[in-house]
């Protein structure tokens, strides 16, 4: 951590199956990719975090902004310009 300076997430807080967010993501970007399907881990690691999403709370707290973009909004944003830059 630096002296003087904060962390922020930027979320939307909506929480989302990670097969949900590869189909957006195949979506969005127009791939033909397979979403392939790993069975977990039989010896789950005790740090191993099962659900996670972000909290923008802080950033709310001190600015008074909370991100209204949706997931796939964003990508969509992220890949036109990522596609506009080649």
């Amino acid at each position: 951590k630096v002296g003087g300076c904060e962390i922020f997430n930027i979320a939307k807080e909506d929480e989302i199956p990670i097969r949900e967010l590869a189909e957006t993501i195949v979506s969005v970007t127009g791939s033909n990719s397979e979403i392939q399907y790993m069975p977990a881990p039989e010896a789950r690691i005790d740090y191993e975090v099962v659900r996670r999403f972000g909290s923008s709370e802080k950033l709310k707290h001190f600015t008074g902004y909370q991100p209204a973009t949706t997931l796939d909004e964003g990508l969509r944003k992220i890949h036109a310009q990522m596609v506009g830059t080649r």
